[in-house]
């Protein structure tokens, strides 16, 4: 009869430990669910400033080039960004606005320098 009185107490603990570990549980997921909540406020400006000399209006490359510059570069290299859906929420939206002001100021093909010699 003392087998199974242990083991009712063991499982009293038991459940009593797994008890509070879930609220603990629910207490961390409520609290990193109001962070992204929060984080939400603060996302960057995402601008397009004017075109001033574009790159393939100056130099007109073959169409093929253009396409793939249109495809490939300009989302980071020009003022004329395609932003996606993802760039609104934080904290993905951080990085994308970095990275694009990174590649604008790296290379701009919104900002060409023209050659008139």
């Amino acid at each position: 009869m003392r087998g199974p009185r242990i083991l009712c107490l063991a499982n009293f603990s038991a459940r009593k430990i797994f008890t509070a570990l879930k609220r603990k549980l629910i207490w961390i997921v409520v609290a990193l669910i109001a962070i992204f909540g929060l984080m939400q406020c603060f996302n960057p400006a995402r601008k397009n400033p004017p075109v001033i000399v574009d790159f393939i209006a100056t130099n007109s490359p073959p169409p093929e080039i253009a396409t793939m510059l249109r495809a490939s570069c300009y989302d980071c290299h020009s003022r004329e960004t395609r932003w996606p859906w993802y760039s609104d929420i934080a904290p993905v939206s951080w990085l994308v606005a970095n990275d694009v002001k990174d590649g604008r100021k790296n290379l701009d093909l919104s900002d060409w320098p023209v050659d008139d010699t």
